[in-house]
């Protein structure tokens, strides 16, 4: 499971610049504590050490909010990371891109979650609401507001 870590951080530091960087490593060292079992016995001072880094360096800093449950693909990028938020049950897929003021958010817990496939680009100020299905290799324009579901290769502006 570490290799898994270690190949994620090695796409990520690949795809992101400096500050976007720390803050991939430290999401990605949490997930992996909150969702191995090995050594339940450590678990918890290694989440409250996540807790304090995330809610520091993460929130307070960049306004980047992204639970630990989230799942997202290797080699995301964060391009600007100011005011970044999502969902606890979204789904996000491999090589995707990221840009500031993007929120992915759920309308009504897991069932209400956007999942957001491949090499999808979201642009600054997009907002990705509901239970929708975002296809592979989609790019989101600039302040879109996207609720509904959108097919592969596709390009997406507006409201």
């Amino acid at each position: 499971m570490i290799k898994a870590v270690y190949d994620d951080w090695a796409e990520d530091c690949v795809r992101c610049q400096g500050d976007a960087r720390r803050v991939m490593k430290i999401w990605r060292l949490g997930h992996y504590y909150m969702t191995t079992s090995d050594k339940v016995l450590f678990r918890k001072p290694r989440l409250v050490l996540y807790k304090g880094l995330n809610n520091y360096y993460n929130r307070l800093l960049h306004g980047f909010e992204i639970p630990l449950q989230t799942f997202i693909g290797k080699g995301l990028r964060i391009v600007h990371m100011n005011g970044i938020v999502v969902s606890q049950y979204a789904r996000i897929g491999e090589n995707c891109t990221v840009f500031q003021q993007v929120t992915i958010g759920a309308v009504s817990g897991v069932n209400g979650a956007p999942q957001i496939g491949n090499n999808v680009y979201i642009g600054a100020g997009a907002k990705i609401l509901g239970a929708i299905k975002i296809g592979d290799n989609v790019k989101i324009g600039a302040n879109a507001v996207v609720t509904h579901d959108i097919p592969d290769n596709v390009t997406v502006v507006g409201i």
